[in-house]
């Protein structure tokens, strides 16, 4: 629904003891929403995830306390979990395209030069790698990071940059104009459950992966519990 005082889509915000948060909505009103993960070397929190978008009308959200889920037309429904670097993810009741919206940079990088992401299959992962360049000459990495889907048996590579425009930034006079990568579409057929970790090593990213999957219906059964 529409918040009656500011007019801005209502969203929700979900948080770890490990300082990473997720913040969604209906669409995104600032670029300070999305999955991010605290970097404690630097004290920076990360952006990785811009959005993951379903071919249907949101009605509503539901805060359950021990997850926060999306809500849509003829039933379908989104639920959203974090468990250290990871995010569990599960639809329910859909049939169709779920698309994955990237924008990885630190909360207030706003350099938009020299960025790659490559998607590829590794087992039974899709692995997301992100470059960013010194510049446009693709000539010097700056950084390398590495996001990794478990439990999609497939998917299509879209690779496409679109233009995002944040309502709320805009009001508040900063930056509000950013360019997002819709990086691939999953097909749903019914119900779908998958993890998405998070690491500046792709081994790793990949290990804690496949440990949160393996364990995820027991990790949301025992949070369930202790809420």
């Amino acid at each position: 629904r529409i918040d009656e005082h500011t007019g801005l889509d209502v969203g929700f915000l979900i948080t770890n003891k490990k300082g990473n948060y997720l913040s969604l909505g209906k669409s995104n009103f600032t670029h300070t929403q999305g999955l991010f993960f605290f970097n404690h070397d630097n004290w920076e929190l990360y952006k990785t995830i811009e959005d993951i978008k379903l071919n249907k009308e949101m009605t509503a959200l539901k805060n359950n306390l021990f997850n926060v889920q999306r809500i849509y037309k003829d039933e379908a429904e989104e639920s959203f979990n974090l468990f250290n670097n990871s995010l569990v993810y599960s639809v329910k009741n859909y049939v169709g395209e779920l698309v994955l919206e990237l924008d990885f940079r630190g909360m207030f990088d706003y350099d938009d030069k020299g960025r790659i992401y490559t998607v590829s299959e590794e087992d039974d992962l899709i692995v997301i790698r992100y470059d960013k360049f010194t510049d446009h000459s693709l000539s010097l990495i700056d950084k390398t990071r590495f996001l990794v889907i478990k439990g999609a048996d497939r998917y299509n590579k879209i690779g496409e940059w679109i233009k995002k425009e944040y309502s709320y930034d805009a009001s508040r006079g900063s930056r509000s104009e950013f360019y997002v990568y819709k990086a691939i579409s999953i097909p749903v057929e019914h119900n779908l459950e998958l993890v998405f970790s998070f690491s500046e090593d792709k081994e790793r990213a990949k290990a804690h992966a496949n440990q949160i999957y393996e364990n995820k219906h027991y990790l949301l059964s025992s949070f369930h519990k202790y809420v």
